[in-house]
Order: structure tokens, then C-alpha cells, then sequence
């Protein structure tokens, strides 16, 4: 079985690593921990890239200490998150989505979008979205 995480570090990316690590844990399965930075019109800052790396290399460490198979791994990609990560699913033939959301006012969802909306919409498996500990309904 493959799980992945879709990882920003975010409170509520933080809380689905968790989640991630817990679940494949319990399922003996592989975990693969994705981060999508964007590149080409909407650069993400080469600063932001090399603490994702060193964030990435860490969780990399902690997946292998519980004797997971998987990784973490950076894509950088032109394209869209929810892009990326379905793409990944597919690849993979993952069974489970991981990812983390936060609230969003309506009008936020309808000018910016939402990945975790087009990712519980359009992936092939099941997805558990996880919110920060400290977020309430």
C-alpha cells in the first residue's frame, strides 16, 4: 500500500505528516511526502526552496527511523499543486491522500481556488484531510 502526504509547513501540513506517518505506520504501508514548489511566473523564493529541502530532509530521516518505506521529496513544477499530487497518486497507484486544509472564507475559495478542494474532488482514492490542532469548525 502507498499513502501520500501533500506537505507544506503549515500548521495544518504538519498535522497531516502526522496523520501520514501514524497511518502508514498502521497499515505497514510506504509513505511518500510531496512538497510542490512553483516555479516560472510565480517563483517561490530560493530561500523558501532551501528550507523545504533541509524540512524535506528531515522528514526524509524520520520516515526511514520508523522503518517505512517512501520519502520526502520536492517537485518543482510550473503547474499546479493539485496538479502535481494527483499526478503522484496516479503514479504510485497510492491508495490514500493525505492532506492538510484550513478554513477559507468563501470569497477566498471562489477568487483563489482551493488545492485541497480540487484534491478531495478529483483523486482517484481516499483522501483525509486534517486540520491544525489548534483549528475549531
Amino acid at each position: 500500500m502507498n499513502i501520500v502526504v501533500g506537505y507544506a509547513d503549515t500548521g495544518a501540513g504538519n498535522a497531516a505528516l502526522e496523520v501520514g506517518l501514524a497511518e502508514a505506520t498502521l497499515r505497514g504501508a510506504a509513505l511518500h511526502v510531496r512538497h510542490v514548489a512553483r516555479i516560472g511566473l510565480r517563483n517561490e523564493p530560493p530561500e523558501a526552496i532551501e528550507r523545504m529541502r533541509a524540512r524535506l530532509a528531515q522528514i526524509d530521516q524520520q520516515i526511514a527511523s520508523l522503518g517505512l518505506d517512501g520519502g520526502a521529496e520536492l517537485r518543482l513544477e510550473g503547474r499546479e499543486a493539485a496538479d502535481v499530487l494527483l499526478e503522484e497518486v496516479g503514479a504510485l497507484g497510492a491508495e490514500m491522500l493525505v492532506i492538510g486544509a484550513r478554513r477559507r472564507s468563501p470569497v477566498g475559495k471562489l477568487v483563489l481556488g482551493s488545492t485541497s478542494q480540487q484534491l478531495l474532488l478529483r483523486a482517484p482514492c481516499a483522501v483525509l484531510a486534517v486540520k491544525a490542532p489548534h483549528e475549531h469548525s
